[in-house]
């Protein structure tokens, strides 16, 4: 790795000793640092005109806003020199990292394991409740045995996240990697990355199509000796976050309220 020639003029700028597209040890302990570009896919949307929920969610398309939204992204990345790229599998992810990568003629593999959390068969909610649970539902997440709409239990799903980044930890092959998955799954790779309790895992907001840096630490053998985040939760489309007051959930609750006439 090499190290920059000397202090830069401006008194705002530090050069950075890390060469981002240099993958040679860290000068101070020897270790190795890898970068994952950790996005959720751009905008769905999964309810229908009835209020219902799609009859397929895992198979929902980005709209166009959506691919706009990745496209934008893409923009943001040109610089970055990725060496991989992996989606969950689904369609939202797939379409989301091909409007990334672009024309870069990088192959985009898949990681089943880190598709999005899993709801089971939903029994009838009391018509004031229906918000409620279609907003705050991952609030239960620190619960005992608590489960996502009668679906995969939370800790199962962590259990299930968590290995499956492990994995791809594990492979040798990238050194700046763009990650593309889900809220959910995001959450828990946060947690993951954190060390955090599952109880944390609602607190990180994911906005469509929003990236998040975190680095790894590792040592010859490949063993995390750090995990660093760098970024959470950046939207280009909007830095600020001005126009974002509700969470995605939220805003689907919403939608959901005025679709069924539902009224506080």
């Amino acid at each position: 790795m090499k190290l920059p020639p000397g202090p830069n003029d401006s008194p705002y700028y530090s050069p950075d000793p890390f060469d981002p597209s240099d993958p040679s040890p860290n000068p101070i302990d020897g270790s190795f640092r890898r970068r994952i570009h950790l996005l959720r896919h751009a905008e769905v949307v999964y309810l229908q005109s009835d209020g219902s929920v799609v009859p397929d969610p895992r198979a929902v398309a980005l709209t166009p806003a959506g691919l706009e939204q990745a496209r934008e992204v893409g923009v943001m990345l040109q610089d970055v020199k990725f060496d991989k790229a992996l989606c969950s599998g689904l369609p939202r992810t797939r379409q989301t990292a091909e409007a990334v990568i672009g024309g870069r003629g990088i192959a985009i593999d898949e990681v089943p394991a880190l598709e999005e959390i899993r709801s089971g068969v939903r029994t009838p909610v009391a018509a004031d409740r229906i918000a409620w649970e279609a907003a705050y539902s991952l609030w239960r997440a620190g619960e005992p045995d608590a489960a996502f709409h009668n679906g995969e239990r939370f800790d199962e799903f962590a259990q299930r996240v968590h290995a499956g980044i492990d994995s791809v930890v594990a492979q040798s092959d990238w050194h700046n990697l763009l990650l593309v998955l889900h809220g959910a799954v995001n959450r828990a790779v946060l947690c993951w990355a954190l060390d955090a309790p599952l109880s944390s895992f609602p607190r990180f907001e994911q906005d469509f199509c929003c990236l998040n840096v975190i680095d790894i630490d590792v040592d010859a053998d490949g063993k995390i000796l750090r995990k660093i985040v760098r970024l959470v939760n950046l939207t280009p489309y909007d830095l600020p976050k001005n126009m974002l007051r509700l969470t995605t959930m939220e805003t689907a609750a919403v939608k959901l309220m005025r679709l069924l006439g539902l009224n506080r």
